[in-house]
């Protein structure tokens, strides 16, 4: 049975019964806090370093099946995309270069560019790119209206920038997240899957089981170290191979 967890403010929510906020209980993590568990894991990551690297998931990076052809946006994507402020000149010539076939007249309104996205097998095909390339540009905006479209997050990506390292999360998204994660679903589907996914040892797996609150806390903290794989975009495609969509949202 899990334990559900209060989410407050990352500076000011207290650490129960140990006087410290969040934000500092996971910058420095104690014996307690993991009931037991080694806290810097020095034992852990020597042996899960040498292990070979999980297969490639990250999307962007492959060839997945396109997205279904003709229309890709419900009505209510296309009313939130119409009540954003329009690209500036610089912002739609750099994401018109994305496009296989520019239109003649440069597109601004948001809603009219997602519109142009449809009509272009290329540009169905680019999704994920076009939503990478709006995070450059600080229009997140758009990548969040974009991300109303449920069906189709396995092409857009995560809202966070895909490069981000998982151990820059804002602690209260962490808390979130991990919390909704440490559930006990299905072994393939919750945080023993990821577990499986990353080749952590099973012998840490019941550890965490019978001695941690939040051991997918625990399954990330193992992996945090390794910075060029563990990013905001690739746990979000090893959650898409999971199923757990219902967790990739909240990236």
């Amino acid at each position: 049975m899990s334990r559900q967890m209060p989410v407050e403010d990352d500076e000011t929510a207290v650490d129960t019964g140990r006087g410290r906020t969040v934000r500092e209980a996971m910058q420095h993590p104690n014996q307690q806090d993991v009931a037991g568990i080694p806290s810097d894991f020095q034992s852990l990551k020597s042996g899960y370093e040498e292990l070979s690297v999980p297969p490639e998931l990250q999307i962007s990076a492959s060839t997945p099946d396109p997205p279904p052809s003709g229309l890709l946006w419900s009505d209510d994507v296309l009313c939130a995309l119409s009540g954003l402020s329009d690209f500036t000149s610089s912002e739609t010539e750099i994401l018109q270069m994305l496009l296989e076939t520019p239109p003649t007249v440069p597109v601004a309104c948001v809603r009219e560019f997602f519109l142009e996205l449809q009509r272009q097998m290329s540009g169905r095909l680019q999704l994920r790119n076009v939503s990478e390339q709006l995070k450059r540009l600080r229009r997140c905006d758009v990548v969040t209206a974009a991300h109303r479209q449920r069906d189709l997050l396995r092409w857009l990506g995560p809202v966070l920038p895909e490069e981000l390292p998982i151990k820059h999360m804002k602690p209260s998204l962490w808390s979130r997240f991990t919390t909704a994660l440490s559930v006990t679903t299905s072994p393939g589907s919750d945080w023993r899957g990821l577990a499986r996914t990353l080749r952590i040892p099973q012998s840490y797996v019941e550890l965490w089981q019978q001695r941690s609150s939040n051991p997918a806390e625990m399954v990330l903290r193992a992996w945090e170290g390794k910075a060029t794989e563990a990013t905001a975009g690739r746990l979000f495609d090893i959650l898409m191979e999971m199923g757990r969509e219902d967790l990739t949202g909240m990236l």
